[in-house]
């Protein structure tokens, strides 16, 4: 299983804070220190409960609890919905993947996650 694995981006490991969990049998990322990773910045509005990341390329936002989001502004499914835990927004590894046109690589010996553009 890759909880708490590391994750990585080119030469460097991303904080304790990028670390996946599995929620709902979905491997989940936190899209804070990932978006950061990529130059861009995370958004959260707590009275709509929406966290949004936002790169050069890409904007997506996400909503607490829902399975709809929205990637460059077109509307999109998501499953599992989005959950904040310890502060942190996880959404869907796949969606992350989508949203910064990239592709991670799953080491579960090495317990690693390799970002690869």
């Amino acid at each position: 299983v890759l909880k708490d694995a590391k994750v990585v981006l080119g030469d460097r490991t991303l904080p304790d804070d990028a670390r996946p969990e599995v929620i709902s049998d979905a491997l989940m990322v936190s899209l804070k220190p990932i978006f950061e990773a990529f130059d861009g910045a995370l958004y959260w509005f707590p009275g709509d409960r929406v966290g949004r990341g936002v790169t050069a390329n890409s904007d997506l936002a996400v909503q607490i609890g829902s399975s709809r989001a929205t990637l460059n502004g077109a509307g999109i499914e998501v499953q599992p919905a989005p959950v904040l835990k310890n502060g942190r927004i996880l959404a869907p590894i796949d969606l992350v993947g989508k949203a910064l046109s990239v592709t991670f690589m799953l080491d579960a010996e090495a317990k690693t996650i390799t970002i690869e553009r």
